[in-house]
């Protein structure tokens, strides 16, 4: 896994228009300048911590492929984002820091999407199992890892789209279930995956089922 960070002015209009923010009192080269700095920063953590990071992610989600670029698109903190696309390997991201090493454990979040996508292209997953399971790794796990704390009951302080809130219930409902995969040295990955969706209900399912990208711009 190769990560590349990028600045795209074009992206970050894009989300303003769809979030409704009014960027009029900027102009393009200010709003450049902004997430370009922005990008400085958060690459610059993100090269300090990349060889633990990636060592966790393979050693909690372990034989997936991963042989691939993503390239992760910063934005100015007045346009927040976190999102992903799975099918182009693209990550957007621009939140405000909220804890140390919120932007690294919100960045792996959005890797873990990437990593487990198959597992919902082929429909063996919904994607509140999908959710949940970033949720786990990143928020939970990986957070504990770099910060010494131990699981918390939200993503952050911010307004939350139904999705997410029902991730992180279903991830206090699983919590037995991950732990003990998280103890298991054969971690089988379709396995705790499909443990977890047994305990998602049909209507949960459809009622998420055509969440597309602009939903998880929250």
């Amino acid at each position: 896994m190769k990560i590349e960070y990028k600045v795209d002015f074009n992206k970050i209009q894009e989300v303003a228009k769809m979030r409704q923010i009014d960027l009029n009192n900027y102009s393009k080269d200010e709003i450049i300048r902004k997430a370009t700095e922005n990008k400085k920063s958060i690459e610059k953590e993100w090269n300090e911590k990349e060889e633990e990071l990636i060592n966790i992610l393979n050693e909690i989600l372990p034989g997936l492929d991963n042989n691939y670029i993503i390239k992760i698109y910063i934005f100015p903190k007045e346009v927040p984002v976190g999102a992903c696309n799975c099918e182009t390997k693209e990550i957007l991201f621009g939140y405000k820091k909220e804890y140390k090493y919120f932007n690294l454990v919100t960045i792996c979040h959005e890797i873990t999407h990437i990593l487990i996508y198959k597992y919902r292209k082929r429909n063996i997953i919904s994607r509140i199992t999908d959710e949940t399971i970033a949720f786990l790794v990143a928020e939970c796990e990986i957070r504990k890892r770099l910060t010494g704390e131990k699981y918390f009951s939200n993503f952050f302080s911010g307004e939350l789209s139904d999705l997410h809130y029902k991730a992180v219930y279903t991830a206090s409902e699983n919590l037995t279930i991950w732990n003990d995969y998280l103890q298991d040295k054969e971690k089988n990955i379709k396995k705790l995956l499909q443990n977890i969706e047994k305990n998602v209900s049909k209507i949960e399912k459809e009622k998420y089922k055509e969440v597309k990208l602009r939903d998880f711009l929250n």
